[in-house]
């Protein structure tokens, strides 16, 4: 049997088709917050979930899905688009892409990253290599 492995974002998909009962007026941040509630209830870190919140972590223990796999995967959706397509292709795997999305997006948020760049480029065009004509010796 040709089997192909299905990527992550395939994965998600098919995990919403399950949860579509539950999850039909919700948006991908609504379903990360609930997420990461039940992930917090699991490790102890919360005490109770409310309302919504323990209907969806009782479906997903009905249906054997961990919430931090989910989790993780949900977080998968906001990496960049670049990153995206190597995870698409498998290029690269989950953890490595959220480092990488994290990096992308911290060195995209600094204000004067670019400037500071730019300013880097101009002091190393403007610097005189002082004695490299005067000390070199060939024999």
């Amino acid at each position: 049997m040709n089997y192909k492995e299905k990527n992550v974002f395939e994965k998600i998909e098919s995990v919403k088709e399950i949860l579509k009962p539950l999850i039909e007026d919700k948006n991908n941040k609504d379903i990360k917050r609930i997420l990461c509630h039940c992930v917090y209830y699991k490790m102890g870190r919360k005490k109770e979930l409310v309302g919504e919140e323990k209907e969806f972590y009782d479906f997903l223990l009905k249906h054997d899905l961990k919430p931090k796999t989910l989790y993780e995967w949900f977080l998968l959706l906001d990496v960049p688009e670049h990153i995206k397509k190597q995870l698409e292709e498998k290029r690269i795997g989950r953890k490595n892409a959220q480092s990488r999305a994290f990096a992308y997006k911290r060195m995209i948020g600094t204000k004067n990253g670019k400037e500071i760049m730019t300013d880097i480029m101009v002091v190393i065009r403007r610097l005189e290599w002082k004695g490299l004509n005067t000390t070199l010796k060939m024999n």
